[in-house]
């Protein structure tokens, strides 16, 4: 089952089995990973994708209704400070 999004997690670092409540939510599936059978690979469902989705329109829209409380200025100012932040932190990369 190719998943976008998968890890592997070691069984013997947890006492249950990693993502419990999330799997029992149907948010997320586990299976064993064929290259080691010690280890998990782990993604999200249908069902998790939908509401990593909805999750991060509220975000947006959380987001949006903030800055429309900026007045042009503060708003232009907010852009060339997180601008150059991005180039700041391209820079260490």
């Amino acid at each position: 089952m190719p998943w976008p999004f998968t890890r592997n997690v070691p069984r013997q670092e947890h006492r249950k089995p990693p993502c419990g409540r999330p799997r029992r939510e149907g948010l997320v599936a586990r299976e064993r990973d064929p290259s080691d059978s010690r280890s998990y690979l782990l993604g999200l469902t249908g069902e998790g994708s939908a509401a990593v989705a909805r999750l991060a329109a509220a975000r947006r829209e959380g987001h949006a209704k903030l800055l429309a409380k900026l007045k042009p200025d503060e708003h232009e100012a907010l852009l060339k400070g997180l601008d150059a932040l991005v180039h700041a932190l391209e820079d260490e990369a």
